[in-house]
Order: C-alpha cells, then structure tokens, then sequence
C-alpha cells in the first residue's frame, strides 16, 4: 500500500523475458522505504522510482563464494590482499563503485565481455588519450552523492563547488575523446560521444552565476553567493558592510543641501541616528525635517532618508543571512530538479572507458 500510495506501484523496471517483482520483493522494498522515512518523521524521501535488478545477464556469487575467492577481503578479513584492492586504480568515487559491484557481479553477456575488452584494448593503445582523459576524472567529485544531497536539501555551498568543478570537466573530457577519431569505433560508431554525456548546461551556468568561487561553509555569512546574482542580497551586503560609509555620504550631501557645514549625523541607543544642528541654524533646517529632540545645544532632526538608511543599517545583517540562505535554499531546489541528468555524466562506461580509467 505505501509503494502504491507514493505512486511507485506500477514503476517497477521489467526486464525482457524476466518476470516482475514478487510480492516479497514489493514487500520488502515498502518496508524499506517506510523505515527510512520513519528515521526523519514528516520528510518524504525523494524516490523516483523503484528498480528490479535482473541477476540473468550476470553470475550470481553468494557471501561464501565471494570469501573463497577473496574479491573484496581476504580470508582473515583483511581488504589488502583482496582482488579489488589489487585491481583499484579508479579515478572518481563512482568509477570505485562500479568496478565492485563489475567484480561481484560479473557479466555473463559474450557481447558485453567483449566490448569491454575492447574498451579496455584502445585505451592501453592509446596511452596519450588515457592519460589526459584519467587527470580529467580525478578532478571530478562524486557526482551520485552530491545529487543526493541536493534532492534531500542537505547540500552544502562546498558541495555545490565540487559539482561545479566537475560539470566544467565534462566538456573538457568530451573535447578529449572527440579529438581522436579513432575513438569513432570504441565508441561503436555513435559520433564523437557528446550524446553519451550530459553536460548540465544550465545547471553549470547557473552555479557559474551564482556561486563564489570560495564560498564559506554555509549560507547567512554574505560569502556564498556572487554579488551580481541578487540585488536584494547585493543591497543587504552593501549595507552590512558598508552602512556607516553610505550614512557619511548622507551627511555630506545634506550639509551641500542645506549650506549647513556644521550638520552632523550622530547616533544613541536611545533615539538612534539623528541630524543635529546648533542653535544658530535652526531657523534653516528644510520644513520636511521632523524634530526629534531639543538639547542645550541646539535640535535634532530626523527626515523620511536618515529613518529608511538607518533602518536599513541595523537590520542589514539579519537581513543579509535571511535572504542568502532563502536564495541558497532556492538554488539547491532548482539543481534538485536536475538531479537525474547530473548522474548521467557518472555512466562514463557509455563511452566505453575501461573500468581502470573510471
């Protein structure tokens, strides 16, 4: 009932000549799903989609079979002396991810296997490619994980850099692979694999726009996002920032105004910023001033600018984290919407890349 409320009943992947999901397995996947959103009451985890995993097209290794062959620990435990550990020369988080699950669930598929083979074949042929297609991918971040954590709202700004630094690498990647033409018959005659891969365009832009290029931990501070991106933000750092500066440059331009040059701009805690002017100018002060208090010395004055600057002043700070982190949230939810096409550029095994350069 739950898979069927969340809309998920009917999603589940057939594959060609398998059979769908038992009711155990729909059972299981409900409960799963129930659990987890038990762990953060009033959340709704951000599932697309439930998948059946076909095991014909692979060999299947039970637990026992993969401790005799010491896949991924060796016979005491150890992970040292095991095969993965052996054979991990793997660039990103998500090449790592592939190879074990490559290596504990191998193809059965003659076409597959040979592909692969073939893969691996051009790219030890073609050291030059590999090598520069390799230092690509090691700047690359874990793109699987960063798409996680912006569609459950927990992405960090530096988060948001590290996907920006890998989306810049993608058409890098793409430029390297299309430079070689022989790359035409690894990739099984579809081009020079620009289709293969997804490069975000308009999220990339989007971060490009809105993010500093070091951004502090977490929005509030006035450093994560670029000032340009929002002239509310731009207006509320401005003044957190600067306000004292844009109040002297008030004073100066009332005592030009008024021919005043002993107009003075001063602040108390108890009546805030004010004009003051002495004894001797008071019969010149301009009739849309308002009097504020007498003092021996003279008036003090306040007008509709000084209350809407010195309003803005003292409260630029809080206005300043409020509307950064309101943006921030906003643009961690439209990369959110993007989040299935950020994956896409983890599948580099559509350009037939070796498992060892992943």
């Amino acid at each position: 009932d739950l898979v069927r409320s969340r809309g998920l009943g009917d999603v589940y992947k057939r594959q060609a000549h398998k059979s769908e999901p038992s009711e155990i397995a729909r059972t299981a996947a409900a409960r799963v799903v129930a659990y987890a959103e038990s762990c953060e009451p009033g959340k709704t985890l951000p599932i697309a989609r439930l998948v059946s995993k076909a095991t014909g097209d692979t060999l299947v290794l039970d637990a026992t079979t993969q401790e005799h062959l010491e896949l991924v620990r060796t016979n005491d435990g150890d992970t040292r002396g095991a095969l993965l550990t052996q054979i991990d020369e793997t660039k990103t988080s998500m090449g790592a991810r592939l190879l074990r699950a490559r290596l504990l669930a191998p193809s059965n598929d003659v076409a597959t296997i040979r592909a692969r083979h073939d893969a691996v074949s051009f790219y030890l042929e073609n050291p030059g490619l590999r090598g520069e297609v390799r230092a690509r991918l090691a700047k690359i971040a874990d793109l699987e994980r960063i798409a996680v954590k912006l569609l459950t709202a927990r992405a960090a700004p530096r988060d948001l850099v590290k996907l920006l630094r890998a989306l810049e690498e993608i058409p890098c990647i793409m430029q390297e692979i299309a430079r070689s033409e022989s790359t035409l018959a690894a990739l099984g005659g579809r081009g020079t694999g620009q289709a293969a891969f997804d490069p975000c365009e308009a999220s990339r832009a989007l971060l490009s726009r809105a993010l500093e290029p070091e951004p502090g931990p977490k929005p509030g501070g006035g450093d994560v996002l670029r000032e340009g991106y929002d002239a509310e933000l731009d207006e509320a750092r401005k003044l957190a920032r600067g306000g004292q500066e844009l109040l002297v440059v008030l004073e100066t331009r009332l005592r030009e105004e008024t021919q005043i040059g002993s107009l003075k701009l001063k602040y108390t805690r108890v009546f805030g910023w004010y004009i003051e002017l002495t004894k001797t100018h008071v019969a010149r002060a301009p009739t849309s001033w308002r009097r504020k208090q007498t003092v021996a010395t003279g008036e003090r004055y306040t007008n509709d600018e000084l209350d809407a600057l010195s309003d803005k002043v003292a409260h630029a700070e809080d206005r300043l984290a409020a509307r950064e982190t309101q943006l921030f949230a906003e643009l961690v939810r439209t990369l959110a919407e993007d989040a299935s096409r950020i994956r896409t550029p983890v599948s580099y095994t559509h350009l037939t890349l070796p498992t060892s350069d992943l």
